[in-house]
């Protein structure tokens, strides 16, 4: 399998919605046509639902066996987007020298 660019006379615009369809069929096979890969700002790679936007956040919740991404609203409250999976972080790892836990509102 080669590499395919998006035609040079798309814009920018466009472009999003050309690898969107370019890439439906490996998406579908590989499962990600419901999931979306990332990468956090740490640099850990991970997978989750396919709302998942550029400056979302990875949270850790109490008692929860796998991290969460969430989204900050302009109010300051999060919107929980769903559960995912990030390497590094699955088996308590984030929390040996992590942060410590804060309290947020989820909306």
């Amino acid at each position: 399998m080669g590499i395919r660019q998006p035609p040079d006379s798309l814009d920018i615009d466009k472009r999003h919605d050309w690898y969107e369809e370019e890439s439906a069929f490996f998406r579908k096979a590989l499962k990600f046509d419901k999931y979306r890969p990332f990468v956090t700002s740490n640099g850990y790679p991970g997978l989750g639902q396919a709302s998942v936007q550029v400056d979302d956040r990875v949270a850790i919740f109490q008692g929860c066996s796998v991290p969460f991404t969430i989204r900050q609203q302009e109010d300051g409250d999060y919107h929980l987007n769903g559960p995912s999976y990030v390497l590094g972080v699955m088996d308590g790892e984030a929390m040996e020298n992590g942060p410590a836990f804060q309290e947020i509102v989820l909306v």
